[in-house]
């Protein structure tokens, strides 16, 4: 895939999101790139540096270093309005990765204005060396909010212990996938599959996937009816080692041959 792309991460706790930002930079230290965190917030440099270090992430360093830059919610839209070519095309970095508090953002702009810069975002990933990471408090994220993020991050959804990427045909889903999850996993595969053209098959990735239970089978299902309803097929490649496919096998109807294990 082509670099990390726009990427929703739900959280459930501040911990976990900064533990997760911390490794997310640390990795992108590994590939030669320029991070950017946004501080919606205003909580200032020093206090942020000082909870990625906490995370296990050298920031002091990559400060000192030019490797990494806290900017404000103001200096982002200037850089991501493409007035700025300095993060979209950095010199002597292989890329930018980008973190900032989306669900901060939602409630600092009006919902014309957070959505188009959601939009600027994505088409930067989509044509630069740039990588996003929206994060969202699933603690106090809406039924209606989390339809809204989920549309426009298509690409990418991380929660937790759940991880669901989407590149052309192919949807790789990784970590648990439990009844707890459900929900979620189904309303990400459809919005991953929404625009997604019907003459070649979904290729659906589970050979990562560290469980299946029932609920999550009937999710797997649920969340590419629609896609199968206007003329897809899809494959769904399971661990061979598993024995998840007989649970599969109970859900599928036998006269729909639109969903195959493979």
């Amino acid at each position: 895939m082509h670099r990390t792309g726009h990427i929703l991460l739900l959280h459930h706790s501040e911990g976990e999101r900064m533990r997760y930002v911390a490794d997310w930079f640390a990795a992108g230290v590994a590939t030669d790139d320029l991070l950017v965190y946004v501080d919606v917030d205003g909580r200032g440099a020093e206090a942020l540096t000082a909870d990625l270090v906490a995370r296990g992430f050298g920031a002091e360093r990559a400060r000192r270093d030019g490797r990494l830059e806290i900017v404000s919610l103001e200096d982002l839209r200037g850089v991501h309005g493409c007035r700025d070519g300095r993060v979209s095309d950095p010199a002597g970095f292989a890329g930018v990765r980008v973190a900032v508090r989306a669900d901060a953002v939602a409630r600092r702009l009006d919902p014309a204005a957070y959505r188009a810069l959601e939009h600027d975002l994505a088409r930067l990933c989509r044509r630069s060396r740039v990588s996003v990471l929206c994060q969202y408090d699933g603690r106090t994220t809406g039924r209606d909010q989390l339809a809204v993020a989920l549309g426009l991050h298509p690409d990418w959804v991380c929660a937790s212990d759940l991880s669901l990427r989407h590149r052309d045909h192919v949807i790789q889903v990784e970590g648990l996938l439990s009844t707890p999850n459900a929900a979620l996993l189904a309303r990400s595969l459809d919005r991953m599959t929404e625009d997604l053209g019907t003459e070649k098959v979904l290729a659906l990735d589970l050979r990562q996937a560290d469980a299946l239970t029932p609920g999550a089978c009937e999710a797997l299902l649920e969340g590419t009816r629609g896609f199968r309803e206007r003329g897809g097929h899809v494959r769904c490649g399971l661990p061979p080692d598993r024995a998840w496919g007989r649970v599969l096998s109970h859900l599928l109807s036998p006269d729909d041959d639109s969903f195959e294990l493979a």
